[in-house]
């Protein structure tokens, strides 16, 4: 049990073999199920941590969650009441190496990793991190919404199944292995100049699959390299059009257009104003063939 005083994970005064007891005990080992109730203080993960279970069931502290790695190998319940706080979003990481459900509270993780066993979603799970990684371990969605919403590239490794599947924010979506989606799969960029989003393979050359039998696939300013969806996707008329990066099928694209460079002062190749019709997609051809100054710089 984490005490009133709170404290380091790792720090031997910061538990207790009771709830509301004194410093009896050693820190967490991955054979003890931990408790941060209504009546511990604020507690740091401060090193790479462990426990056989975490349950926070009544906590209103604070939980920082440092640049390290808590594994656990039971059930991980985090509440809406607390705070769950990370030191950064892509080295703060939760693996689950065994059965057990996670339960986020609303809180959003860093990495998020389940190494073995059964891991069920006991809510909807929001990553931050770089990574969300199910090899070797079974993934039941239990029907519950994922969104991976760091705004640099978030890799997928492990076939997993996903009922709502959610990137938000720009950069990309690596799949390092098949997915399959069986509700909706949402895609979204943030805009139609810097903010596009690139889902690809992660490995140029080498398709990776996306199974959307039945489900329901919405994208907004979003490139595709080296995918294939098993099921044909029309986005061809989606907000700030669909581009072709090259390695794709079953999908249908917003058709090409030549884009004139139509500025006679310069200027940034992502402003929408300096082009015929729209920053240019990768399907189209890119054309500066007008008489304008010679000392323009794009």
């Amino acid at each position: 049990y984490a005490r009133a005083v709170g404290g380091n994970w790792n720090t031997d005064a910061t538990w207790s073999t009771t709830s509301g007891g004194g410093a009896d005990t050693t820190k967490p080992t991955a054979s003890d199920d931990v408790f941060i109730q209504a009546t511990s203080g604020n507690v740091t993960i401060d090193a790479a941590s462990a426990a056989k279970s975490v349950d926070c069931t009544g906590y209103t502290g604070t939980l920082t969650h440092n640049a390290f790695t808590l594994t656990v190998s039971g059930s991980v319940t985090l509440v809406s009441g607390m705070t769950y706080t990370l030191a950064n979003s892509a080295t703060s990481a939760i693996i689950m190496n065994a059965t057990g459900t996670i339960t986020t509270g609303g809180k959003t993780l860093g990495n998020f990793t389940c190494s073995s066993g059964t891991i069920t979603l006991g809510d909807n799970l929001t990553c931050g991190g770089t990574g969300f990684n199910t090899s070797g371990s079974t993934f039941a969605h239990n029907n519950k919404t994922v969104v991976l919403n760091r705004a640099g590239t978030v890799t997928i490794t492990g076939a997993t199944t996903f009922y709502i599947l959610t990137k938000t924010n720009t950069n990309g979506l690596n799949l390092a292995s098949t997915i399959t989606v069986t509700n909706t799969l949402n895609l979204n960029g943030n805009d139609a100049n810097v903010g596009r989003l690139l889902i690809s393979s992660g490995s140029a050359g080498t398709t990776a699959t996306i199974v959307n039998t039945g489900a329901t696939v919405n994208c907004t300013y979003c490139d595709f390299s080296d995918i294939t969806f098993s099921s044909p996707v029309d986005l061809s008329a989606i907000t700030g059009g669909s581009g072709d990066c090259g390695g794709n099928s079953g999908i249908t694209f917003t058709t090409s257009a030549d884009q004139h460079w139509i500025s006679a002062s310069g200027g940034n190749w992502s402003d929408i104003t300096k082009w015929t019709s729209r920053v240019p997609l990768p399907q189209d051809d890119v054309y500066f063939d007008n008489a304008f100054s010679a000392s323009q710089t794009v």
